[in-house]
């Protein structure tokens, strides 16, 4: 196991960053100080922001998510209810809409073309989204 950690380690960490850094040696001393400064100074901490608060809503929708599909279709409804901004919950109605798209890609990718399963696991996740649509459009209102 520890000659698999250091494999990972070695091929989809360092040696990525080490053909980056190459690539950068060979620019030019003014384009590389300012590739860095602006590298550095400006993307870095506004991406490490960025990509921390994104995760952080992604993962708590994900865990929302997996917990309406691991839950009886009758429950389904009071989970919504009890997880959704538009009820009790802290879960927004776009993020939702934005991880099952996200899970429903990933089923599309990791099965086969075509297939029964394929067919069966998004129509499970579209139901759940048609389902959490349906009590938005209704505790929301007519849209005017």
């Amino acid at each position: 196991m520890h000659d698999f950690n250091l494999y990972v380690v070695t091929h989809y960490i360092y040696c990525p960053l080490q053909i980056g850094w190459d690539s950068v040696m060979r620019m030019s001393a003014d384009l590389r100080d300012l590739f860095l400064y602006e590298a550095f100074l400006y993307y870095n901490p506004l991406l490490l922001v960025v990509s921390l608060f994104y995760h952080r809503t992604l993962c708590h929708a994900e865990k929302f998510l997996e917990s309406i599909i691991e839950a009886p279709e009758s429950d389904w409804n009071k989970l919504l209810l009890d997880g959704l901004t538009v009820g009790k919950g802290d879960v927004s109605p776009e993020e939702l809409h934005a991880v099952t798209k996200k899970r429903i890609e990933r089923i599309l990718i990791r099965t086969e073309g075509g297939s029964y399963q394929q067919r069966v696991l998004v129509e499970f996740i579209k139901e759940i989204q048609a389902r959490a649509e349906e009590i938005v459009s209704r505790l929301q209102g007519p849209a005017v």
